[in-house]
């Protein structure tokens, strides 16, 4: 997979790019701000056969963002409308300095050394990336998920949104449709407000279930779907017969259930017996360690016949609707959001000590832990060493 890497600047922009197999970064040009950029970096991804596209993130060196950020995040949608490729974003905070210091021995003028600074610097951090993705790579990785820490829920919505993206641009490259489930709770309400400000998703080809839902009726303050709705569905042009919501609100919950279920065999096209794969699901943690609603003091964890059922659980308000475990681990990526300094002593035992599913539900999908991304902010990762 060959890669491009945009170091973005206000005067000048570096580009730089890797070998066919990924695994080396080379600098490539430095372009000037101005009316003919985005073209001539459109080129670039044609003449060179570009199939990712890495963009720097200037964060500040606390981990926030600034001014710088926020343009280049603007510039790479942009460049987002012009192209196919998927953009992913990646921290670039000392790769200007590494420029330098790969520099500083070169014999050549100061001006030249300038000139190369930009493109310098974004095959520093394109190779950042690259090393990173080889190292989540390696077969001895899948004995943890991948864990990251951000400094605040801000920081975590927005890493949400971009892997959001960025599954969202390989599903539309590799299968021309999106499918995604995403949950409630307090965590994601922050990244479901910034999907409706990403330009760059095309949400007629995207279909949106559930994880899980409450009991309760679609106008409900409780239920999953009145979140999504007050969040972001009422802010985007999606076909409603894209939306999945289950209809948990009926008396019969195991109704609500097989119907849910009907609707993934309908919409999947799958035959008896299959599993459906989502693109990605989004998922939450609660403070008694469980995901969707798999709830410890229910038979859920174990059901196996079924990709939704019902849940009566004596932890949990409200009789549920939850996808089941089989469902939860062909889905090609797990986004987990946790923020809040309550989920951290669960955090530390989910991630860090040993457990099993009827204790802490979530481990049941241990399973699929090379899959897992876990966007923790640092309170939720305080007790974390």
């Amino acid at each position: 997979m060959r890669y491009l890497a945009i170091d973005h600047g206000q005067k000048r922009i570096g580009l730089a790019v890797s070998d066919a197999g990924g695994s080396m970064a080379f600098p490539h040009s430095v372009l000037e701000a101005g009316p003919n950029l985005i073209p001539q970096i459109v080129h670039a991804i044609g003449e060179e056969r570009i199939d990712a596209i890495v963009v720097g993130l200037p964060l500040n060196m606390d981990g926030s963002e600034g001014p710088a950020t926020v343009a280049a995040r603007k510039f790479a949608q942009a460049i987002s409308a012009k192209v196919s490729q998927a953009i992913i974003f990646f921290d670039e905070r000392l790769s200007s300095a590494e420029a330098d210091w790969k520099l500083a021995g070169v014999g050549m003028s100061r001006q030249k050394k300038k000139n190369l600074q930009d493109a310098v610097a974004a095959a520093a951090f394109l190779q950042a990336f690259l090393d990173k993705k080889k190292e989540t790579e390696k077969p001895n990785s899948i004995s943890a998920p991948q864990i990251t820490r951000l400094e605040t829920p801000q920081l975590v919505a927005q890493s949400a949104l971009d892997i959001f993206s960025a599954c969202f641009h390989q599903a539309i490259e590799e299968r021309d449709v999106f499918f995604c489930a995403v949950s409630g709770g307090d965590s994601p309400a922050e990244f479901f407000k910034l999907l409706a400000t990403d330009d760059s998703l095309d949400w007629t080809k995207i279909h949106l279930f559930w994880a899980d839902e409450r009991g309760v009726g679609p106008e409900h303050p409780d239920s999953n779907f009145y979140l999504a709705k007050n969040t972001f569905l009422s802010e985007i042009s999606i076909p409603a017969d894209n939306i999945h919501r289950i209809r948990a609100e009926q008396t019969d919950i195991r109704r609500a259930a097989a119907e849910y279920e009907q609707t993934l065999q309908k919409t999947f096209s799958l035959s008896p017996g299959q599993i459906p794969e989502f693109d990605l699901i989004l998922l939450g943690l609660g403070a008694d360690g469980h995901t969707a609603s798999l709830a410890a003091d229910t038979n859920t964890t174990d059901i196996q016949d079924s990709l939704a059922t019902a849940v009566f659980s004596s932890s949990l308000p409200y009789p549920r609707v939850t996808l089941t475990v089989p469902v939860l681990l062909a889905a090609r990526k797990l986004m987990f959001l946790v923020t809040g300094s309550h989920k951290a002593q669960i955090i530390r035992r989910v991630l860090f000590e040993s457990s099993d599913a009827g204790r802490q539900p979530v481990r049941s999908l241990w399973a699929a832990r090379q899959k897992m991304v876990w966007l923790l902010d640092a309170d939720a990762a305080s007790l974390l060493h």
